[in-house]
């Protein structure tokens, strides 16, 4: 097995073999295996052409975009509930922390 084979490998997208034969071949733990097949899926991918590059950077974009509105109406639901408690303030201590006299108990 060759890193002609296992770019191949990577190429025609059997990732798993291909993290497989470069154990075999070079050695090293899994996660730089997969590291190193990580890289070589990168480098096609780059080298595609920018087709896909344009196609892959309005995906990216819808995505941000997305998450951008999600923590936005995130927080205004946070900071609305925050208002709300402000506004309504507790007069009573919570009930395990109140004497005898407050809770009708005692003499």
């Amino acid at each position: 097995m060759t890193d002609a084979d296992i770019r191949e490998l990577v190429r025609h997208g059997a990732t798993i073999e291909a993290i497989r034969r470069h154990r075999a071949r070079h050695g090293g733990t899994l996660l730089a295996a997969r590291a190193a097949i990580e890289a070589l899926r990168w480098e096609f991918t780059q080298a595609s052409g920018p087709a896909l590059s344009a196609f892959e950077a309005e995906i990216d974009q819808l995505l941000r975009s997305e998450q951008k509105s999600r923590r936005s109406s995130a927080s205004a639901r946070s900071t609305a509930s925050a208002s709300r408690r402000r506004r309504t303030p507790s007069t009573r201590a919570p009930r395990r922390w109140r004497g005898a006299a407050e809770t009708g108990r005692g003499s």
